[in-house]
C-alpha cells in the first residue's frame, strides 16, 4: 500500500509539474502574441495590431489588450468600434490581467471617457473619470481632466 501511495503522490507531482509548465509556456506564448501586436501598432499596421491583441485575448483576456484594440480602431477612424472595445475593458475591471491594475483600469476609464466625450455622451464620460480618480487617487492628471 505504501508503494502505490508514493506512485499517486509522484504522479500527481508531476502532472501539477507539467500543468504549471505549460502555463508558463503557454503564458510566454501569449505574451509574445501581445508583443507583436504592440511591434505593430507601433509600426502603424493598427489592422495587424488588432489581429495579435484578439489572438492574445483568445488566449488570455485582460483589459490592456481591449484598450489597444480600441487605439487602433481609433486611429483607424472607428470611433464605434474603438468605443466597444473600451466597453469590454471596463467590463473586465480592474484585475483582469494586469500587472498594475488599478492603474491600467484608470487609463482604461480616461480612454472610454474621451471616447463618450467624443461621441456627445459627457454624463457618462464624466462617470467615468470619477471613478478613475476613485481607482487612482493619487494620479492629478485625471483630475485635470475631471476639472475641464
Amino acid at each position: 500500500m505504501f508503494v502505490v501511495r508514493t506512485h499517486n503522490v509522484c504522479s500527481v507531482v508531476f502532472f501539477a509539474t507539467g500543468l504549471f509548465l505549460f502555463s508558463i509556456q503557454v503564458g510566454a506564448a501569449t505574451e509574445n502574441i501581445f508583443r507583436k501586436g504592440l511591434d505593430a501598432q507601433r509600426a502603424g499596421n493598427y489592422t495587424a495590431a488588432i489581429g495579435h491583441f484578439e489572438h492574445h485575448n483568445q488566449h488570455h483576456e485582460c483589459s490592456s489588450a481591449h484598450t489597444a484594440i480600441a487605439e487602433c480602431y481609433e486611429a483607424l477612424g472607428d470611433s464605434q468600434s474603438a468605443l466597444s472595445s473600451m466597453n469590454r475593458a471596463v467590463s473586465l475591471g480592474p484585475n483582469a490581467g494586469s500587472s498594475d491594475p488599478s492603474g491600467d483600469f484608470a487609463e482604461a476609464l480616461q480612454f472610454r471617457a474621451k471616447l463618450l466625450i467624443e461621441s456627445g455622451n459627457l454624463q457618462d464620460a464624466m462617470n467615468d473619470l470619477r471613478r478613475a480618480i476613485d481607482t487612482s487617487p493619487r494620479e492629478p492628471e485625471i483630475r485635470y481632466k475631471y476639472a475641464r
